[in-house]
């Protein structure tokens, strides 16, 4: 599928379940007395942190989870600048929480590439930064930019301490987070990957799971 025919199926998809959206979270007001959009996002966090009765395992999970996900491992040649997307798939909307990158120098010719992982503990800082990798996170179908500006990708925490964002994000399914990557160095291939932490809700369920909440 091509871009152009993801964008124009994003598009109806978005539509509609903007209609979705705008009449769960009317209904929603009315039953938890919300007043504003922030209200409404502190509810469900705080049923997210355990806030809540208690209620069954099995059916909070059909309605929120734990999710992550990342997009393709992308090589990113020496002056180049490149996209790599991770997609929402279709299930239900993905509250985007925190992220967190992974990058790997990769050397050799094909088929045989060696990849040598970039490892942030290490007092070696040449070997622990990817300082020539700038990166720009944005919303696909809308082009809204997340960063200022291009931003290092050692600014972005790895693995075991995710950057959290300073509010959550709300991304509709078939959605897409696009990463543009530009590599500055002489001579590196920078292969980066962009991890993305949240959960999934089913927006037309979340009536029953703010019902678990105490008065």
């Amino acid at each position: 599928m091509s871009f152009e025919t993801f964008k124009k199926r994003n598009a109806r998809m978005t539509e509609q379940l903007a209609k979705r959206k705008e009449l769960a979270i009317s209904r929603l007001q009315n039953r938890v007395k919300t007043k504003s959009p922030q209200e409404l996002e502190n509810s469900i966090q705080r049923v997210m942190r355990g806030g809540g009765r208690k209620m069954s395992v099995g059916s909070i999970k059909d309605i929120i989870w734990p999710y992550w996900f990342s997009h393709d491992p992308a090589a990113i040649a020496v002056g180049v600048s490149q996209n790599a997307y991770a997609s929402v798939s279709q299930e239900a909307v993905f509250i985007w929480m925190s992220m967190s990158q992974t990058v790997s120098v990769r050397t050799g010719a094909a088929p045989n590439w060696f990849y040598t992982v970039h490892d942030p503990n290490l007092e070696d800082e040449a070997n622990s930064c990817a300082h020539d990798l700038s990166v720009q996170v944005r919303d696909a179908t809308s082009s809204r930019n997340f960063f200022g500006d291009d931003i290092e990708i050692s600014q972005i925490g790895g693995g075991e301490r995710p950057t959290v964002l300073p509010t959550s994000q709300l991304m509709l399914p078939l959605a897409a987070i696009e990463c543009a990557y530009t590599n500055g160095h002489a001579t590196r291939v920078y292969v980066p990957v962009m991890t993305f932490f949240g959960y999934r809700v089913h927006l037309d369920r979340i009536e029953d799971l703010l019902g678990t909440m105490e008065e």
